[in-house]
C-alpha cells in the first residue's frame, strides 16, 4: 500500500513540475517579448510605445519616427475596434477630444483625417501618419502627455492612470 502511495505522490509532483515549468517559461517568453522604456533627453519616461511593428523613416531631425506597418486593420474596422479610445487630427491639426483620461495598458488609435501627412509627436515620439491613415500607442505609464500635431503644440492632453 505504502508503495502505490509514493508511485501516486511521485505521480503528482511530476505533474506539477511540469505544470509549473510551462508557466515559467511563459513568463520568460513575455518578458522576452516587451519593449524596453527609455528616458527621454529631459529624464521623463514615455507613457506610450507603439503597439505594432515599427518601420524607421528616412533619416531627420526628429526623435524615433515610426511609419505605421502594413498588417494593421482596416480602417472602418479599427474605427469599430477602438471606438473611444481614439484620437483625430483634422486638416487643422486639431484633435478630437483634446483631452482625455485613459487605464495604464490601453492601446489608443491615432487618426489622421487630413489629406496630408501628418508628423504627431506623442510622449517624447514622432509618427508620421499618412493622409486618412491612423496608428496604434499602447499607454504604458502613469502621467500626462500633451500632443503636437505639426508644428502646432499641446493640441491635446493625455492622462493615463
Amino acid at each position: 500500500m505504502k508503495k502505490y502511495l509514493l508511485a501516486a505522490l511521485v505521480l503528482v509532483l511530476a505533474v506539477l513540475a511540469i505544470v509549473y515549468g510551462r508557466r515559467s517559461a511563459t513568463s520568460a517568453l513575455s518578458v522576452e517579448q516587451s519593449q524596453p522604456v527609455t528616458a527621454t533627453p529631459t529624464g521623463d519616461v514615455p507613457a506610450a510605445t507603439v503597439s505594432e511593428n515599427k518601420v524607421p523613416a528616412a533619416p531627420s531631425t526628429e526623435k524615433s519616427v515610426s511609419q505605421p506597418s502594413s498588417a494593421k486593420l482596416p480602417y472602418a474596422e479599427a474605427v469599430k475596434r477602438y471606438g473611444a479610445q481614439r484620437v483625430q487630427f483634422n486638416g487643422q491639426c486639431q484633435a478630437t477630444p483634446t483631452g482625455n483620461i485613459y487605464k495604464v495598458g490601453l492601446e489608443l488609435m491615432l487618426d489622421n483625417r487630413a489629406d496630408v501627412e501628418r508628423l504627431i509627436n506623442f510622449s517624447g515620439k514622432a509618427y508620421r501618419i499618412p493622409a486618412y491613415d491612423y496608428t496604434v500607442v499602447k499607454l504604458t505609464t502613469p502621467g500626462i502627455i500633451y500632443v503636437d500635431c505639426g508644428s502646432s503644440q499641446n493640441v491635446a492632453k493625455i492622462t493615463v492612470q
